[in-house]
């Protein structure tokens, strides 16, 4: 479940949602509580869907350390695999 918070100065709303037990969050950039409710629903899903993109390349390899190291991902705070299917199967 996603959640809204504003920050209070700026007034501008980030959507923060739990994946793979660690919170994600996003600036919705905008300070409108309505348009931040339909964005939230769009991160969410798209999200959702990094993550079954994640899960179904890793499956193909087998093994999580063997498709990171294909890859060639860069360890950083907060570590998002962000390539589609098509594109990992075009660079291969």
């Amino acid at each position: 479940m996603a959640s809204l918070v504003r920050h209070g100065k700026s007034g501008i709303h980030y959507a923060r949602i739990p994946m793979r037990g660690k919170l994600i969050w996003k600036s919705l950039r905008t300070d409108r509580i309505t348009v931040a409710k339909l964005r939230v629903g769009d991160f969410h899903k798209g999200e959702r869907q990094l993550v079954a993109q994640r899960d179904e390349f890793v499956a193909k390899y087998n093994d999580r350390a063997t498709a990171l190291l294909r890859l060639g991902w860069a360890r950083h705070q907060n570590i998002k695999l962000r390539l589609t299917l098509k594109s990992t199967e075009a660079a291969s």
